[in-house]
């Protein structure tokens, strides 16, 4: 079991850390997937099964990894990059191509022609000047690397396990206060669009629309959610060692006790 503790934190820790590297949000939208929802051929109202199945279909434009959110950046999504390209230069050919491509090839080229590749082009270039680095990020994989370490070079005691632990809470904590805070991406387009158009509605209006373009727009991927699953795996590690070993201590001064007891001389009259 030792050779289990030694590497079990570390190892979830360093898997963790990897996925800092890997999308940790999508930019899209959600279309609708033609006929009819499957729940809705069972007999379950439209509105229920609606509620339940969306029956929607997740277009992705642009990613951005936890790294590019540290340092400002942010990627296309490669199919969306080809068809912009395209129907930027070769519009007509472009659509007549795509026709006979998959359906979600069929939406991207919708969305490029339904907004003009040029404005496509200026929007990011506006959201891309406006972009922040989130630096506090970069901590998160240095405080993982810190906990892997620490985990694997010293040695075998109880008192490591306390410096691995507030390691990783520390790691969780700082992407907890920038999900709260939201993500670079979101603060960017939350200041965009105050400033778009700010005379043909309200605050209040602007504010509202802005949420809901957020809620259908933005989305966390399943390797920001694997990568906190594995630090959280990690932290729960840390405490089953803790658990363990305190459990090994109990039983060795039973022991030691039992074996005092016997070998204690009996007091004779």
């Amino acid at each position: 079991m030792r050779h289990f503790w030694r590497f079990a934190t570390p190892s979830t820790l360093l898997l963790a850390l990897v996925l800092f590297w890997f999308p940790w949000m999508e930019i899209g939208c959600n279309r609708d997937i033609s006929g009819k929802n499957p729940l809705a051929k069972l007999g379950v109202p439209e509105s229920v099964a609606k509620a339940i199945n969306p029956h929607t279909r997740r277009v992705t434009l642009y990613r951005q990894s936890a790294w590019q959110m540290a340092c400002g950046g942010w990627s296309r999504e490669p199919r969306w990059s080809l068809i912009l390209a395209s129907v930027g230069n070769e519009g007509k050919i472009a659509i007549d191509a795509g026709a006979k491509g998959d359906e979600t090839d069929k939406e991207l080229i919708f969305l490029a022609r339904w907004v003009r590749v040029q404005s496509w082009k200026q929007t990011e270039e506006e959201f891309s000047r406006n972009l922040r680095p989130s630096w506090i990020l970069t901590l998160y994989p240095l405080l993982l690397a810190a906990a892997s370490a620490v985990g694997t070079l010293l040695p075998m005691a109880r008192s490591r396990l306390p410096v691995m632990a507030a390691l990783v809470l520390a790691a969780l904590a700082i992407v907890g206060m920038q999900y709260l805070q939201e993500f670079p991406a979101i603060q960017t387009f939350r200041s965009l669009a105050r400033n778009d158009r700010p005379n043909m509605y309200t605050q209040e209006q602007i504010d509202e629309r802005t949420d809901h373009y957020v809620r259908e727009t933005f989305f966390c991927t399943r390797w920001f959610i694997l990568a906190q699953a594995l630090t959280v795996c990690g932290l729960a590690l840390s405490a089953a060692e803790w658990w363990s070993g305190s459990r090994i201590v109990r039983s060795e001064k039973a022991g030691i006790e039992s074996n005092s007891r016997k070998q204690a001389p009996s007091s004779g009259p």
